[in-house]
């Protein structure tokens, strides 16, 4: 009985293990907002100057796009970003707009947050998720009706909340996408219907004798 145990518990964690490596390689989790992100269409900002304002509660995020990566290599882009949001002061988000290139020819744009949370620590990350994304990079590179996510990295100046105004330079920005919860290629499906099929013909055939 103590084997017979132990061989269904070691046959769970092995089909537990399978899921998620599964899900782990698929998509990778992100930040503040706990969403799934693809690691690719990758954009990468830098020399980003983020200010607050908190009697108004304006925020502006505005550098540069300077490489994209699809997964094969990274390119120079070299482009404006412009992240702009109402942020109040207990750190909600009320309305954003993000663009990524000039205003009359982005490669990815949105109006449309979605999503908003920060690490309340000083110098924590700040996390946005946009949705409908428009431009030149859409849908070849980001698809329409995914949600667009930007990591923002800030410094010092930012003390893990929005009570007061704050200012920083030479900040980083990442933008992946984030895509639904993917569907188990075949291989995978097989391999866990066979683990699962193993399991059952064990517990029967002790049941049995």
């Amino acid at each position: 009985m103590i084997n017979s145990r132990a061989g269904i518990r070691a046959m769970k964690r092995g089909l537990l293990a399978v899921f998620l490596l599964f899900t782990v390689s698929s998509v990778t989790q992100a930040g503040p907002l706990n969403v799934n992100i693809d690691p690719y269409p990758n954009i990468l900002g830098g020399f980003i100057t983020t200010t607050y304002i908190a009697t108004t509660g304006a925020f502006t995020a505005n550098g540069w796009a300077l490489t994209l990566d699809t997964g094969t290599a990274q390119t120079s882009i070299t482009t404006p970003f412009l992240l702009t949001a109402t942020i109040d002061n207990t750190g909600v988000a009320t309305n954003g707009n993000l663009t990524i290139g000039t205003s009359s020819a982005p490669l990815v744009s949105s109006p449309s947050l979605l999503g908003f949370a920060f690490s309340p620590v000083v110098g924590g990350s700040l996390e946005f998720l946009f949705g409908n994304p428009s431009g030149s990079y859409v849908p070849s590179l980001y698809a329409t009706g995914k949600a667009v996510d930007v990591m923002l990295t800030v410094g010092s100046s930012f003390l893990g909340n929005f009570s007061s105004n704050w200012s920083s330079s030479s900040n980083s920005a990442m933008v992946r996408e984030d895509p639904p919860i993917p569907n188990p290629e075949p291989a995978v499906v097989l391999l866990m219907l066979t683990g699962a099929g193993a399991l059952y013909g064990h517990r029967r055939k002790r049941s049995v004798s």
